[in-house]
């Protein structure tokens, strides 16, 4: 059996250390220690320096930024906790959230579509301008920049966070464990918001070894049985639509081939 809830948040309080969980002033000594964690995720990572360089920002401009965005991150985890604001099932062994089936409209759209889907689930597509979803996606491509290249990991954050209630950050996972891999899809999923992982496709099963960058939704997490539940956007009707794979053919997915991310809740 994996992580039960209650590990899950000794998790996040633990990550809150001394730390008062609080809705107070942001204190020197608590942007030091959370600086000095975010250099660990982030001081190496392609994505972020480009982040960076795009908005005209230092490394450490751009880390001051994320460590704010973190600390309040906790103390609204925190705070939401007591409000019962997570989702459970099978006895509390599975993690999930709403995730609609969407397709994506063209070839190189999965992010903004991956992007519909779980604020949709969230029940906060209102916000997207467009009343049909491929005039949401339109929407999304534009707030994302997406080219026909495809759309940077850091903009489908920045645009997620655009409509979602609560922050989304980004982790390079060639460096994470397949344990730290897990407790943040879990994590994301008990909050009720459904992370994106920017996979090679050529390591989930039902691709059948067919190899291309590619964002996806996931809806599910069973602690159980070790599987994910993804929510395929894929404009091909041989990939589109629910599938079941083991943690480790996903956590593969982003793992084994550099420049791959997941995309969850930031904590």
């Amino acid at each position: 059996m994996k992580k039960m809830i209650g590990v899950i948040m000794l998790t996040i309080a633990l990550v809150c250390g001394d730390m008062l969980c609080e809705a107070e002033e942001l204190s020197e000594g608590d942007l030091e220690s959370i600086i000095e964690e975010l250099d660990e995720i982030y001081g190496n990572d392609p994505e972020f320096y480009r982040e960076a360089i795009d908005k005209g920002l230092s490394y450490s401009g751009l880390i001051n930024e994320y460590a704010e965005s973190l600390y309040y991150s906790r103390v609204d985890l925190m705070e939401n906790e007591s409000l019962g604001v997570y989702s459970l099932g099978n006895n509390g062994h599975n993690m999930y959230a709403y995730v609609p089936l969407i397709k994506q409209t063209n070839n190189y759209n999965c992010g903004p579509t991956s992007i519909l889907q779980i604020i949709t689930g969230m029940g906060r597509q209102g916000l997207i301008q467009g009343t049909t979803n491929e005039e949401k996606i339109s929407t999304l491509m534009s707030d994302c920049a997406t080219t026909s290249n495809g759309t940077y990991v850091y903009k489908v954050k920045d645009t997620i966070n655009l409509y979602s209630s609560s922050t989304y950050a980004y982790y390079d996972c060639t460096n994470i464990t397949l344990e730290a891999f897990q407790s943040k899809v879990e994590t994301s999923l008990y909050y009720d918001k459904a992370p994106i992982i920017h996979a090679k496709t050529m390591y989930l099963p039902y691709y059948n070894g067919h190899d291309s960058g590619h964002y996806i939704a996931l809806s599910e997490v069973d602690m159980l049985n070790s599987k994910i539940k993804l929510v395929d956007c894929n404009r091909n009707n041989s990939y589109y639509g629910i599938h079941q794979e083991s943690v480790q053919s996903v956590y593969d997915a982003v793992h084994e081939q550099a420049g791959r991310y997941l995309i969850c809740l930031q904590y």
